[in-house]
This record gives structure tokens, sequence and C-alpha cells, in this order.
């Protein structure tokens, strides 16, 4: 697995009703293996059906806009940094 740090862009698709998105964002957190991400640093990741259970493994939070995701990182690619 590829590590990131803070402020690395990455890149990674997601996928939602039928259409599938390549979404761009920077590492705004890193969360360590058994550990949630700060609920209030990022209260969007908490609402609904909040953020699932936590990963045995580190993960990101990446913030696309002013939106943060929790993506798994096995989807997450380093991105160009020119289309930042």
């Amino acid at each position: 697995m590829i590590k990131f740090k803070l402020g690395d862009c990455v890149k990674w698709k997601s996928q939602a009703q039928g259409y599938t998105k390549e979404k761009i964002g920077r590492v705004v957190q890193v969360v360590k293996a058994g550990f949630y991400p700060y609920r209030d640093s990022f209260p969007q990741l908490y609402r609904r059906y909040g953020v699932g259970l936590c990963r045995d493994y580190e993960s990101y939070v990446v913030m696309v806009g002013h939106t943060p995701y929790w993506p798994r990182v096995k989807h997450l690619q380093p991105c160009d940094e020119g289309r930042d």
C-alpha cells in the first residue's frame, strides 16, 4: 500500500447511482490504524450513517473542495500536482 502524508495530492474514482467520478483532493489527516477521523474537525463525515467501522490500517481524510472524504486506501493514487 502506498503511504501518503499531509498535503499530498491524491485521486480516486467513486461510484454512485450508476455514475463514476474521479475525485482529486489533498490529504488533511492521517488516521492511525484502529482510530477514526477527528469528529470535531470533520463533522460532515459523521452525518447520516456515520463513518462506519474503523480501519485496521493507516488511512487518510481527503478534502475535495470543502467536502471531506475518508476513502479506502486501496483506491487512492498519487495525482499529478499540475491538475490540482
